[in-house]
């Protein structure tokens, strides 16, 4: 039976590894409790390095406030299921990446937050050519 567990267990693991949005959770302090592999593949750094560790450590500085912002108004109910915006993540050569976020707040009977969750769409077009690309 827990041979049967552990290879179904592997196949959602090798399904979620292999989609290229990155797929994580947080904690309610926003702090990584899972991240896919596409999270090596698109920032350079290693997602069992950053469990435990708060994912505004790898917002890029300008793009922080906002993406508290966004959590917050999530945790208080002010906004959507869920939160839909562009930011930027460091990359570990130290340059950035834009994304598009997707975040939603699961909470429990009293309301609380639980965790964060969600995915990160990677952006390969820099965002003033994609801003151009509409007019």
């Amino acid at each position: 039976m827990l041979k049967a567990c552990a290879k179904e267990e592997r196949k959602y693991e090798d399904l979620i590894d292999s989609v290229q949005e990155i797929i994580f959770k947080t904690d309610h302090q926003g702090v990584f409790t899972f991240i896919n592999s596409a999270w090596e593949r698109s920032t350079g750094f290693n997602p069992s390095q950053i469990i435990g560790q708060s994912c505004i450590d790898y917002i890029y500085h300008e793009d922080r406030e906002l993406t508290q912002k966004k959590m917050k108004e999530l945790a208080a109910g002010q906004s959507d299921v869920n939160e839909v915006f562009e930011m930027r993540f460091l990359t570990k050569s130290g340059n950035t990446v834009w994304v598009e976020a997707n975040i939603a707040a699961r909470k429990t009977p009293e309301g609380d937050v639980e965790e964060f969750y969600g995915t990160f769409f990677r952006h390969t077009t820099p965002k003033k050519c994609r801003v151009q690309q509409h007019i």
